[in-house]
């Protein structure tokens, strides 16, 4: 039985070479598996002390230094699956609970933090696959789960505050693969080439502080669409997503579109270089549709690359990434809103033993607005993630 486990937690075992293996119990149709990670990292973030505003990226931090216990850029996450063969087919489920770690209120002060993940595929060699359910969308996931950061922090997110998630480079560099509710089916190509198409659940506009926004219904009224073509070889790949949907209301009638270039190469056994190019049309510069229409119903466009080395010396990794996120004016927007994001990391990541890694970053990172002023915060992060 061909049985392949994708998560984010998978991912990011894949890009450090740990060798772990899900609880798998098998029966003679069906096969259960459970795995999942559990992380916890702190953070000392140096906070920017002007008084200059940068209105889109509230993330970063002015005034007093700030400290955070948190979660890092990987939810913690339990995987639930089941998968059998039948008539040919190949049927597998999962269903992943991402539980944030953090709560800034006793008693949790009501909220959650919580996120979830649960599709199926279906398919086989002949056919090919179809997957429906909710999972990491195809548009920039190749980032993502290249991202070092996966097993580490990052850029940290409104530390005085903090989110279920830190960043990692999102919004310095590429655009967040979000969670989407989707049906995909990939076709049965041969050889070392894969080619993924779908439709989602179209996203509503929302803000993530950029003044001279629209926010709201996106209207829905047709899906959106994605898709990727990737092509593996010996020590790497190159692969190329796009997104689009149709926004229409009060403001905006307008096809948003999303597209990125990334590859991955392996140089002499121990050293990998990624990168990755994205462009955006009214998708926004960090997540999915945040900040992507101007108030007057004008089309916001961002571009980033993201740039990153990664040398492992046997069980341990040194790496280094940079990434940079440019976004365009419109003719109303005022010059305090966010022109530039910018982000170096230097990570060093160990396995202790099988499954437990323990990691240390230094990030520096960086807003501009259109009028020049900028915030900088400087964030030192140790931590450990343990993937069972």
């Amino acid at each position: 039985m061909k049985y392949i486990k994708f998560t984010l937690g998978s991912c990011g075992l894949f890009l450090f070479s740990s060798h772990v293996s899900a609880i798998e119990i098998e029966t003679d149709t069906w096969t259960f598996s459970v795995n999942g990670n559990v992380n916890g990292f702190y953070s000392h973030i140096q906070c920017d002390d002007s008084n200059n505003v940068v209105n889109g990226n509230p993330l970063l931090c002015s005034g007093d230094d700030a400290s955070a216990v948190t979660n890092g850029y990987l939810p913690a996450a339990l995987d639930i699956g089941v998968a059998r063969e039948i008539s040919g087919y190949n049927i597998s489920a999962h269903i992943i609970y991402e539980g944030g770690t953090v709560s800034n209120e006793a008693f949790n002060n009501g909220s959650s933090q919580e996120a979830f993940r649960a599709y199926m595929n279906v398919g086989n060699d002949t056919i090919g696959s179809v997957k429906i359910g909710k999972d990491f969308g195809l548009f920039g996931n190749d980032s993502v789960f290249n991202d070092m950061s996966v097993i580490g922090v990052g850029a940290h997110a409104v530390a005085k505050n903090p989110l279920n998630t830190s960043l990692g480079a999102v919004g310095y560099g590429y655009i967040f693969a979000d969670r989407l509710s989707m049906i995909n089916y990939t076709l049965p190509i041969p050889g070392d080439f894969t080619a993924t198409v779908g439709v989602f659940q179209p996203l509503d506009l929302l803000s993530l502080g950029a003044q001279n926004s629209t926010t709201g219904d996106s209207g829905s009224k047709a899906p959106g669409y994605h898709g990727k073509l990737k092509y593996a070889f010996d020590g790497g790949f190159v692969s190329t997503s796009l997104l689009t949907q149709n926004v229409k209301n009060q403001s905006v009638d307008d096809n948003a579109l999303g597209w990125d270039v990334a590859a991955k190469i392996t140089l002499l056994e121990n050293l990998s270089v990624f990168g990755s190019y994205t462009s955006s049309e009214g998708v926004g510069n960090t997540g999915l549709f945040f900040d992507a229409y101007d108030a007057q119903g004008e089309v916001r466009k961002s571009s980033g690359y993201f740039l990153q080395s990664l040398y492992d010396f046997g069980g341990t990794r040194l790496g280094v990434n940079y990434g940079v996120t440019d976004i365009k004016r419109t003719a109303s927007d005022p010059v305090e809103n966010v022109n530039k994001n910018s982000k170096v990391t230097v990570g060093l990541y160990h396995d202790l033993f099988e499954g437990f890694i323990v990691s240390t970053e230094a990030s520096r990172y960086q807003s501009e607005n259109f009028a020049g002023n900028e915030i900088e915060n400087t964030g030192l992060s140790v931590g450990a993630v343990y993937f069972f």
